[in-house]
Order: C-alpha cells, then structure tokens, then sequence
C-alpha cells in the first residue's frame, strides 16, 4: 500500500494504490515493495537481502497496517517519515523507528490524528492493531 508518486488527475482523485504484490503467494520472508512504506519487519527482511544474508525474519498482514500508518502521515502532513538515499538506509530509519512530527507540518493535525498514525505505526507487529481493530481508532470513530 503506498501513495502514487506522480499523478495529473485533481488532487480529489488520488487515492491508495501500487497493489502490484496484492496477493497472498509471497513468501513472508521476502522483500518486496517501497521502502519507504515497509513495516519494520518487513524492513529486517530487506536489510539482509541486500546484504545476501540468510534472514529466519518474517511477517505477516499487519505489515499492511504499518503501511496504512504511512500513508496517513504522508496524507496528514504531506511527506513520507522515513527515507534515505538507498534502500537500507531507509530500512535502517525504519528500524530507529524515530518518527517525526515536524510543527511546520503537523501544527494543524489535531494530538487524535498523531496517536492514529502511531497507533498503526506500532513497531512490533504483536502490540500492532489489526486493520479492523485500527478501524475502531476514536479519531475515526
């Protein structure tokens, strides 16, 4: 799940997209996707295919809510929380799991908003909401 990099349609046209690994046949111990929206699970499995190294890490569906907490900052705030200039460097952010709450960018989100993006952005997957317990979050509710 991730945002469209580039799109020429009305910005009330955007929506979710890049299902191009939706599919349940994907062994859960390989990479694939945007780094930038990658679990921290999902990120431990990519640092260690880019290094060749065997990874016993695996993952399962509530990666895909991680995934959601990332597209709801960008939506939120309008940038990605983590980045890099390769994509272990990403993973690497990813793992810190610093996220940032820039004022510049998040003085008009209102403290329900921020605690939705964390709640999903849980990093470890067994603390980390189902989608439909992420459904029963108060901002949305």
């Amino acid at each position: 799940i991730r945002l469209p990099r580039d799109h020429r349609e009305p910005p009330e046209n955007v929506c979710i997209c890049d299902f191009g690994f939706a599919t349940s046949n994907i062994p859960n111990s390989e990479c694939v996707g945007s780094p930038q929206y990658s679990a921290p699970e999902v990120a431990m499995v990519g640092i260690r295919q880019c290094k060749l190294a065997k990874c016993d890490c695996s993952y399962d569906e509530k990666c895909d809510v991680w995934s959601l907490g990332v597209v709801a900052y960008a939506i939120l705030s309008g940038a990605l929380p983590f980045d890099g200039s390769t994509p272990t460097e990403v993973f690497t952010n990813v793992l810190r799991h610093n996220i940032p709450f820039p004022r510049s960018a998040w003085q008009n989100v209102s403290e329900a908003a921020k605690d939705f993006v964390l709640f999903l952005m849980t990093p470890e997957p067994s603390n980390r909401p189902s989608a439909l317990q992420s459904l029963e979050h108060p901002w949305l509710v």
